[in-house]
């Protein structure tokens, strides 16, 4: 679903988390049912997790996922009747840590897919690494760490084409000066994300493909301040699933390339990057799997 309408940025302008509430047209109507949906959905299943931990809790924190450790803190705390977690926070921290690392590796992963369909010779680099590293083996944390091709591939195409490259909106506390820019109290400010990462200041040859810069052993960034290259932000408020997403996409690569000779569709004419909310290759259907024999 698009909202790209200047209706629609102007409201959040405006009204920020509000805007669904004022004069909602039909496709936010459509958004907060969905979410409303997804709420009703996680809190069954919240609900249903804390009566199995009840009943027969994970003792080995190895074998706990994400909502194991929240609802077993959650547990601890009623037996000790201390109420620092809700099940409301329970909810938000277990939606944003499922979407932080959700349409961000997909588009990530697809867009690495495109590259390596539009340049065959790095897919079969890509697959030569993934065959010596993982062959028909299962996809393990060892062998993961191993695909130093694969990750190289990831980070270039963060770089170039980071799926989130517009971050949200930030709201201006107090009138500022930012060098030359003077900044207002109330302004709502979005910050290119991936500006710095394409300027030749930083890079040798910004703009082009080149995933094997990040083999280098020396520093990948020129001038760099700590904060060139940070396709999933920096500082307190950087992505919470960060790690997890770069875990995904580099099973996804290998798992596909391994079984899939990658190829871009003939029939399509033309392929661009367009903004769905993230930057994504378009359209949908641009790219062809063949197995591999």
């Amino acid at each position: 679903m698009q909202l790209q309408s200047a209706y629609f940025f102007i409201k959040y302008l405006l009204f920020k988390e509000r805007m669904f509430e004022i004069f909602p047209c039909k496709k936010e109507k459509e958004i907060v049912r969905r979410v409303e949906n997804i709420r009703v959905k996680l809190n069954e299943l919240i609900l249903k997790r804390i009566e199995q931990l009840k009943e027969s809790p994970v003792k080995d924190q190895d074998k706990m996922v994400f909502l194991d450790l929240y609802v077993t803190e959650y547990l601890k705390q009623q037996t000790q009747k201390e109420q620092s977690i809700d099940i409301e926070e329970i909810l938000h921290q277990f939606i944003t840590l499922f979407f932080a690392g959700t349409d961000t590796t997909a588009t990530t992963s697809g867009t690495c897919l495109y590259y390596l369909a539009k340049y065959p010779e790095i897919q079969s680099e890509i697959l030569e690494e993934v065959r010596e590293v993982i062959g028909d083996a299962d996809v393990n944390e060892e062998n993961l760490n191993k695909l130093t091709k694969v990750n190289a591939l990831i980070q270039e195409v963060l770089r170039l084409r980071n799926p989130a490259f517009v971050t949200l909106f930030r709201t201006v506390k107090h009138d500022k000066q930012v060098q030359d820019i003077k900044l207002k109290k109330g302004w709502a400010l979005v910050q290119l994300q991936n500006a710095s990462s394409i300027q030749d200041s930083h890079f040798d040859d910004a703009t082009e493909f080149n995933y094997k810069r990040w083999l280098n052993k020396g520093n990948v960034v020129k001038n760099d301040n700590g904060y060139i290259h940070i396709p999933f932000a920096a500082g307190p408020r950087n992505c919470i699933g960060q790690h997890m997403a770069l875990m995904e996409a580099k099973v996804i690569i290998a798992l596909l390339v391994r079984k899939y000779k990658i190829l871009l569709n003939p029939d399509v004419q033309q392929v661009r990057f367009g903004v769905k909310f993230l930057q994504t290759v378009e359209p949908d259907n641009c790219l062809l799997f063949e197995k591999r024999i």
